[in-house]
Parts: C-alpha cells; structure tokens; sequence
C-alpha cells in the first residue's frame, strides 16, 4: 500500500475522533441553557465561555489519550513501542497534550473540508435550511438522519483518516529518518 494511504490505525484514530466529538457536541448542548442563564446574568462571561468552549476539546482529547494508554499499558503491555513510552499518573504528558492540539486541528480541519466538498453538491442555502442543517447542530441531525448529514461525516471520518495518516508518517520518518 502506498505511505499515503490511511493505515487500520489511522481510520480507528478517525472514527473514535469524530465519535467523541460528535459525542461532547451532543452533552454539551444539555449545558446550553445553564450558560446562557450566566451569560445573561453577566454578559462579560461570553468572551470567557467563548474560549473554553473552542479549546476544551483539546483537553478532553488529551485526558481521554491519557488514560486510554493507561488502560492499555495496563491490560497490553505488549502493545507499547519501548518500555519509555509507560503512560504514568492522571495528569496527561506531553504527547497527550499533542495528540489533543492534534485531534482538534484534525476535527476543524475535517470538519470544514468535507463542508467545503459536499457545499459543491448541495443546493444553494437560505437563511432557514444554514441555521436547520449546521455542523454546530449535531443534536438534530442525529434526529433526522439526512443522507447528506451521513455523507458529511463519511467525507469528514475520510478526512481525519488522511490528517492521522500523515502524522503517522512524518512520526516514523523522524523516528526512522527515512
């Protein structure tokens, strides 16, 4: 297979992003109404709820990186690379926190180049059909599965394979020195 192409790990790496963050979505939007009550009691907060709301995913993807090593170190130690990459504690390490800047620039990316693809193919929006049928309204379209919502994340799952391909790929380049 070429070095380009996305290997087994690169499309579990995918799926398992663009489930988990179509899954914080998904909780998130429960805690909706608790920020827009605060945001209305004091409205300087939108700046505050503004940033963590863009940046917590990389802190979910770390921790979450974090102890899914744990578990498997714990449970298959055969499936570490050297006896120096032993995930240890409950704060994430440097890679975690690079594998969760990482995952979050392979979310956005993917996000906004499968919009970039299927907007060639979809009819041109109004006002009504934007706000209905949005990336930021997961909730909803888990609702109603449109075909083109189901082609959105195929496109977007493809995407986040290649970005995960091409890490992998520079990571044994640097590794190996190819």
């Amino acid at each position: 297979m070429p070095n380009w192409f996305p290997l087994s790990r690169s499309w579990v790496n995918a799926i398992a992003l663009i489930l988990l963050m179509a899954g914080f979505q998904h909780l998130s939007s429960y805690l909706w109404w608790i920020v827009s009550w605060l945001i209305a009691l004091f409205p300087r907060l939108v700046y505050v709820f503004y940033i963590l709301v863009t940046f917590s995913p990389i802190l979910l993807i770390a921790f979450i990186h974090h102890w899914s090593h744990q578990l498997l170190d714990q449970f298959f130690p055969e499936s570490r690379l050297s006896s120096r990459d032993r995930v240890q504690g409950t704060f994430p390490n440097i890679l975690s926190w690079w594998q969760g800047l990482y995952g979050w620039s392979v979310n956005y990316l993917s996000k906004i180049l499968s919009w970039a693809i299927l907007g060639v193919f979809l009819p041109v929006p109004t006002q009504g059909s934007v706000l209905q049928f949005s990336p930021w309204n997961l909730s909803n379209s888990f609702k109603q599965a449109h075909p083109w919502f189901i082609a959105l994340l195929v496109i977007q799952i493809i995407f986040a394979a290649f970005f995960y391909q091409f890490e992998y790929a520079v990571q044994r380049h640097l590794r190996d020195g190819e």
